[in-house]
C-alpha cells in the first residue's frame, strides 16, 4: 500500500504514481510493506543508496542517520506496548532528499493519519517550509511515542511493585523482572534515537 502527497504554499494533493510528483512539489511517500518490485522502481526513480536500501531489505532495526551524497537515510523504531511483558519494535526508514521524502514501514506502524492531518489542517506554515521540517515532524510523532510507552510501563511497575510489598511470590518479582528489562529497551532505544539526531 502507497500514499503520495504533494503540496506547495497552493495545495496538498494526492497522486497515484510517484512519477507524476512535479519538481516544484515538495512530495511524501509513504509506503506500507512495500514489495521487493515496489523498492526497486523508488530505489532507482529517486537514486537512493544501495547500502541504505540493503539495510531496508534486510529489516535493520538498529537507529541511525546517514548523510549521503543526494540524500539522507534515517531508521528509526516504533514502539508499542503490546501487553503488560511485551514491548514490540518495528523499524521505521526515511530517505529524505531535496524536495520528497519516503517512510516505509511495516502495517503495524501508522503515520499516514497523523501526517495527513498535519499537511492538511494543523500546520499551513509547515508546506511552505523545506521537506526537512515534514521529515522532523515524522521523527516528533514517533519519538512522541516513545515517551507514551515508557509511561504506560512505568506505571505497571508501580502497581507490581505495589503488589511484590503485599505479595512477594515468585511470579511477582518475574514479572517485575520482566517490565524492568522493557523499561530499558525502550529506554535504550530513545538514547539511540537522541544520538542520531
Amino acid at each position: 500500500m502507497q500514499t503520495i502527497i504533494t503540496y506547495n504554499e497552493n495545495e496538498v494533493k494526492e497522486l497515484e504514481e510517484f512519477q507524476n510528483i512535479k519538481l516544484k512539489d515538495k512530495a511524501w511517500i509513504d509506503l506500507i510493506d512495500p514489495t521487493d518490485d515496489k523498492i526497486k522502481s523508488i530505489a532507482s526513480y529517486f537514486r537512493l543508496d544501495e547500502s541504505a536500501v540493503e539495510l531496508l531489505r534486510s529489516k535493520s532495526k538498529k537507529p541511525q542517520i546517514r548523510l549521503l551524497d543526494k540524500h539522507t537515510f534515517t531508521i528509526l523504531l516504533d514502539i508499542k506496548f503490546k501487553d503488560s511483558q511485551t514491548v514490540v519494535t518495528e523499524g521505521v526508514y526515511l530517505f529524505c532528499g531535496k524536495n520528497w521524502l519516503i517512510t516505509i514501514h511495516p502495517s503495524e506502524v501508522d503515520l499516514a493519519k497523523s501526517i495527513r492531518k498535519l499537511l492538511e489542517h494543523e500546520n499551513k506554515k509547515l508546506v511552505m517550509d523545506s521537506i526537512e521540517a515534514l521529515f522532523y515532524s515524522v521523527l516528533s510523532e514517533l519519538i512522541d511515542r516513545y515517551e507514551q510507552v515508557l509511561t504506560a510501563v512505568e506505571l505497571t511497575i508501580t502497581d507490581q511493585e505495589e503488589k511484590a510489598l503485599s505479595d512477594p511470590s515468585r511470579e511477582t518479582i518475574q514479572y517485575l523482572s520482566t517490565l524492568s528489562r522493557q523499561t530499558y529497551c525502550v529506554q535504550e532505544t530513545l538514547l539511540a534515537c537522541q544520538r542520531c539526531g
